[in-house]
């Protein structure tokens, strides 16, 4: 999972892949902070050097256009912290890299083949994230562009659970922990109990990835008994399989 430096956290590009060359970058906003260092590493051998590192106020900026571009071939990670103190540790779910090649070109092609589709936007970006993004681990474009729809207006608990999804993919728990309780919220009032069902048992996995076995038991069990009202027998095991992974008391 992520570490935090003063409740600072990289959202994006956060490990797996990204078909920019120059993307976007961006981390949570913490409250009476007025300036963040960003540095990007890049792996040299077992070690890791700082390519760039610049100061900002914002928690979205462009990629700076005066520094190399990210190259093929090459593993990165991208650290923010505040004021003196220490950068994060990279770790290894914090690593990404740049698509490259023949991947490159069916990922195109695959995001390309659902842009061409006559339908709305939201339902395009909702494709794009549960079926083309998590196949070449392009979690941080999945990951932006729920978040724009949510910005724009588009707050649905499908929404907020499959952004849960990418955040706890990820390794990023507390925004993991707060997409999964939106979502819950939201399907509750919606009576979606497909949508309550998915959500709660994600929640119940972060608890369980963190430790957190009491909390972990309570949302899976009640996922669970969700998945047993919906009828869905194949997702009640999925999640019986993940409160098996807890350990017992």
């Amino acid at each position: 999972t992520a570490t935090y430096s003063n409740n600072t956290y990289v959202i994006s590009p956060w490990s797996g892949q990204v078909l920019d060359n120059k993307p976007e970058l961006r981390w949570n906003s913490v409250e009476g902070v007025e300036q963040y260092t960003v540095t990007l590493r890049q792996r040299a051998g077992e070690r890791w050097t700082d390519v760039w590192t610049v100061t900002t106020d914002q928690t979205v900026i462009c990629y700076p256009r005066n520094q190399a571009a990210l190259e093929i071939g090459e593993e990165y990670a991208l650290s923010v912290s505040i004021g003196d103190e220490p950068l994060v540790e990279t770790q290894d779910a914090a690593i990404f890299s740049l698509v490259g090649g023949e991947e490159a070109q069916a990922a195109k092609a695959a995001i390309e083949s659902i842009e061409e589709r006559d339908i709305e936007k939201t339902a395009r970006t909702l494709l794009l994230a549960e079926k083309v993004y998590p196949q070449f681990k392009l979690f941080s474009r999945g990951i932006n562009e729920l978040t724009l729809l949510i910005n724009s207006g588009e707050e649905t608990e499908q929404i907020y659970s499959l952004l849960g999804d990418y955040h706890l993919r990820v390794g990023l728990q507390l925004p993991a922990e707060e997409s999964y309780t939106k979502a819950i919220e939201l399907a509750k009032t919606n009576e979606n109990l497909e949508q309550h069902t998915l959500a709660t048992w994600g929640l119940g996995t972060v608890y369980g990835r963190v430790g957190n076995d009491e909390q972990a038991r309570i949302y899976l069990q009640e996922a669970k008994a969700l998945a047993n009202n919906l009828g869905d027998t194949e997702t009640e095991a999925s999640i019986e399989a993940e409160l098996n992974r807890i350990p017992s008391d």
